[in-house]
Parts: C-alpha cells; sequence; structure tokens
C-alpha cells in the first residue's frame, strides 16, 4: 500500500468554503470555491492553463460540467451565465509545462470518468474531444488525472473513478430488482452501489416526482451515447457497470422513477437492502 500526504489550505477560517489543495511532492495543486468566490481567484495567479469542473445540485442529483481553458479566470467569469452550478474546482499546475493538448487531455478522461457515474448528470452539450498524446505523456497525465481524482475525493467527491466490469463478486453483497420490466443486480462494495453490466431497466414512466424522471432520462441519455446503454428486442440493457452513491439512486436509475432503493432491493432470499445493512451492524 502507497500513501500520499494531501494538504488543505484554508486561508480564511470564517470562509471555509475556499480551499487551497495540494499534494505534496507533486506540481499540480486544486482550488474549491463557491460561486461567489471567483474575485478570490485573483490571488492565486489563476490566470494560467488547467481543467475545472462546475458542480450544482443536490446529494442525490449531482450536477457536473467539464472544461478546460488557457486561462482559468476568464472562462470561470463567462461561466457566470450558467444558472446550474454553485461550486468549482480548479485543476493547474504550478509550474508552466502544462499545454493545450495536456489539458484536452485530462478534459476528456473526467468526462468519460464521470459519464460512467450514474450518481451524477453531465451539463456538457458536447463530448469532449481526446487530444493525441505520444506514450510517455499518456503515463505522465494519467498519474496527473490519478491525483486529480484524489483531491476530488478529499474534497467530498469519492467514487469517481472508472468502474471496470466485476469479475470476483460476493454473492452476499448482491441485490436485485425482478419485475415484469425490470431485471436488475446491484452489487454493494465499499459504501458504493453498483448496477451491473446485463441488468434490463424499466422503460421511464411517469411519475409523481418528475425530478426522479428526469434525472433518469438524462443519466440514460449520457449512457447511451456513450454505449453503455443499448435497447435489444424492445429491452434497455445495461453494457457495463455503473457507479451510484445511493441503494436509491440506483433504483430511480432502474426504474425510471421515484424509488426506495432501501426497500426495492433485495438479496435472493427476499431480504430487503434496509433489513439487510441492519443485520451487517449486528
Amino acid at each position: 500500500m502507497t500513501g500520499k500526504v494531501v494538504q488543505i489550505f484554508i486561508r480564511d477560517i470564517n470562509n471555509p468554503r475556499y480551499k487551497k489543495v495540494e499534494i505534496i511532492n507533486w506540481t499540480g495543486y486544486a482550488i474549491s470555491l463557491g460561486r461567489s468566490q471567483l474575485k478570490n481567484l485573483q490571488n492565486e495567479k489563476m490566470s494560467k492553463i488547467g481543467v475545472y469542473i462546475l458542480i450544482g445540485g443536490g446529494s442525490e442529483d449531482k450536477s457536473f460540467y467539464v472544461g478546460e481553458s488557457e486561462d482559468i479566470i476568464e472562462r470561470m467569469k463567462q461561466h457566470l451565465k450558467k444558472e446550474f452550478w454553485n461550486e468549482a474546482i480548479l485543476f493547474t499546475s504550478k509550474d508552466e509545462n502544462l499545454t493545450k493538448a495536456h489539458i484536452k487531455y485530462l478534459e476528456f478522461s473526467l468526462y468519460d470518468i464521470m459519464s460512467k457515474n450514474g450518481s451524477i448528470i453531465l451539463e456538457n452539450s458536447n463530448i469532449p474531444k481526446k487530444s493525441s498524446l505520444p506514450e510517455p505523456m499518456v503515463a505522465t497525465m494519467d498519474e496527473f488525472l490519478k491525483n486529480i481524482l484524489l483531491m476530488l475525493s478529499v474534497l467530498g467527491y469519492p467514487g469517481l473513478e472508472k468502474i471496470e466490469n466485476s469479475n470476483h463478486i460476493k454473492n452476499d453483497t448482491l441485490f436485485y430488482i425482478n419485475n415484469s420490466n425490470a431485471d436488475a443486480i446491484m452489487k454493494v462494495d465499499n459504501g458504493f452501489y453498483t448496477v451491473l453490466s446485463g441488468s434490463i431497466l424499466s422503460p421511464l414512466v411517469r411519475s409523481k416526482k418528475q425530478k426522479d424522471r428526469i434525472r433518469a432520462a438524462k443519466q440514460r441519455d449520457t449512457h447511451r451515447d456513450k454505449g453503455l446503454l443499448e435497447t435489444q428486442n424492445e429491452k434497455i440493457v445495461l453494457k457495463a457497470d455503473i457507479n451510484f452513491i445511493s441503494p436509491s439512486g440506483a433504483a430511480v436509475y432502474v426504474h425510471g422513477r421515484s424509488s426506495n432503493g432501501r426497500t426495492e432491493w433485495k438479496t435472493k432470499s427476499g431480504m430487503n437492502y434496509h433489513d439487510w445493512e441492519l443485520s451487517q451492524n449486528v
């Protein structure tokens, strides 16, 4: 096991939302701030190249926008016309080694990772284009990306890493939704909830809580565009594992409507997730 020292600096304890995050012995760093704090970026000399993430929504329906710019401050000012976001996280480097090709690669990679996370909605109207880099630089940017994901986790956004197909699954962590419209399997692991590849989703239906239906529709559209969702013989089939941060978020995605995942997901023996979770803590 290898560890890293992550340092968070809060300049004003009366305004803790504005943070500077660094990893010891690494040239990159992040700035996390609220929408109203853009003026503080002048003090950080952020008129430089980098990638950024805009974040809006509630705890269960996060909306993200991924972008890049050769002048982050000016781009942030332009994004004030976007209404959805209330937080931004900016990533750049202390040295001058990042190039346009580097940040285009990072932008695409972040978008690609987030598009596979069912707990968020991407607000990008276009899919970023991936720049072509020589193999040594790809390795360097992949390491940069790993550190970005680590800083995001420290800032309260864990679980964004790529979800690989599950080769080792413990049966006691599998839960099912099975009815006339849906046939889905969810794996529980380390506090995350993954709807597994091959699951069949219900068609979208009208819901008393239209917000949930709209969220599920946006998520499905994103996944269909990425080739993660297909219609086969009139059935909606998941083609890759999709990660969620709650069982209800996973159930909403499967049903396409409001759902209480704590009671709807059940083990093979019929125990719902709520009762199973209680049994694990006895």
